[in-house]
């Protein structure tokens, strides 16, 4: 790549990063304690899982903090095709991470939509050093039920679908 495409390509992706900042009130990618959160999820995966779980990580255009500590939301490009997990249920928990935040036990869990991650619900780490260090992973826990209809509850009242 020469110095001109590398310009125009760093170019690009500021203009990318401030789109989605002023418009879509996201980023491009998860933060790095969301993200050391997906990683110990990859890594208790069995590596054909961990393998399609890493490739939605890298597929995702924007990720909104809609509650911020809450729920973390990530979207994918419409023009993109993305393989999908096999589980097609509207929310299916992947996995539950518990984690120790200032010598608290804190637990989130990892969402698919339709087959494809698209949400972090619960007690999600704003910063990265909020992480003393990852408890356990359970992957496909029974008995989830998502964050997102008791935060519209919440926010929304009697008004909220």
């Amino acid at each position: 790549m020469t110095y001109s495409a590398f310009n125009k390509a760093l170019l690009l992706n500021l203009i990318k990063d401030l789109i989605n900042k002023i418009i879509y009130g996201g980023t491009r990618s998860f933060s790095p304690a969301e993200r050391k959160l997906l990683l110990a999820v990859v890594g208790e995966l069995t590596s054909t899982e961990g393998d399609l779980l890493e490739k939605q990580i890298n597929a995702i255009c924007l990720v909104q903090r809609q509650n911020k500590g809450r729920l973390t939301m990530a979207y994918y490009r419409k023009s993109v095709s993305i393989e999908k997990f096999p589980y097609q249920e509207y929310a299916h928990c992947l996995a539950k991470v518990t984690y120790k935040c200032y010598g608290k036990r804190m637990k989130v869990s990892i969402v698919l939509h339709e087959g494809g991650l698209q949400s972090i619900e619960g007690n999600v780490p704003k910063a990265l050093s909020e992480i003393e260090e990852i408890l356990s992973v359970q992957i496909h826990p029974s008995g989830f039920k998502s964050a997102i209809d008791a935060l519209d509850q919440e926010e929304h009242g009697t008004n909220a679908w």
